[in-house]
């Protein structure tokens, strides 16, 4: 219980200190501030260490049972963990730049094709057979689906049509392509404030949250 206590109490500190930053910036806010970084870099530490580097790398090289080649091996994932350790001393800071270009480069040649195959391809075949006209034994749901179906197929084509630029919206051709590149924006710019409205929503439920504790656990009053 006294457990439960102190924390509580550490928490609506911290909480608080984070407010006072709505007044103006001051001591108390960016000693909360370094607190949570400091906090927060150990925590990534400690678990990238005990997931990623003891499991992968130290405990294969120290067990008898690895065989040589592969222990020989890993000295490579070694060698660029010591290169990133040189981002301490600014002297021989430019080491750490080979172990991100190895980074960098492996991520991108493995993620690339997947992010053309999930993000380009899938979307490209999913409009591609989606029909226009659903089908469905329920009258209201065959509308329903059939809309959604085309306004997804309007979109798609709209807003390709905006990013569109070697043609001027003049004449026969380029007059409906600004037709269309209009309603695609409209189409972004809907886009747009959904993911907004989703980000917005995702800092009142923190704030929701922090009001929860100050209110309910630590005042005790009921929400």
């Amino acid at each position: 219980m006294a457990a439960d206590t102190i924390t509580t109490w550490i928490a609506v500190i911290l909480t608080l200190a984070i407010f006072s930053f709505l007044y103006k910036d001051n001591a108390l806010f960016k000693l909360a501030e370094h607190l949570f970084a400091g906090v927060a870099s150990a925590y990534v530490f400690c678990t990238q260490w005990q997931n990623v580097v003891k499991p992968n790398l130290v405990a294969p090289m120290l067990s008898p049972q690895t065989p040589a080649f592969e222990r020989a091996l890993l000295i490579i994932p070694l060698f660029l963990c010591l290169c990133m350790l040189t981002k301490a001393v600014p002297r021989w800071g430019w080491i750490s730049r080979w172990a991100l270009a190895v980074l960098i480069g492996f991520y991108a040649g493995t993620n690339i094709p997947h992010y053309v195959e999930t993000s380009v391809i899938n979307q490209i075949k999913s409009t591609w057979e989606r029909p226009i006209v659903a089908d469905g034994e329920v009258f209201a749901q065959v509308v329903e689906a059939s809309t959604k179906n085309i306004l997804f197929v309007i979109g798609v084509v709209s807003v390709l049509a905006f990013f569109y630029f070697s043609l001027p919206h003049k004449g026969r051709v380029g007059k409906p392509i600004g037709v269309l590149s209009t309603l695609g924006r409209y189409f972004m710019m809907v886009a747009f404030g959904a993911t907004f409205a989703n980000a917005v929503m995702g800092r009142v439920s923190v704030l929701i949250g922090s009001l929860d504790l100050l209110l309910k656990d630590w005042l005790g009053i009921a929400m």
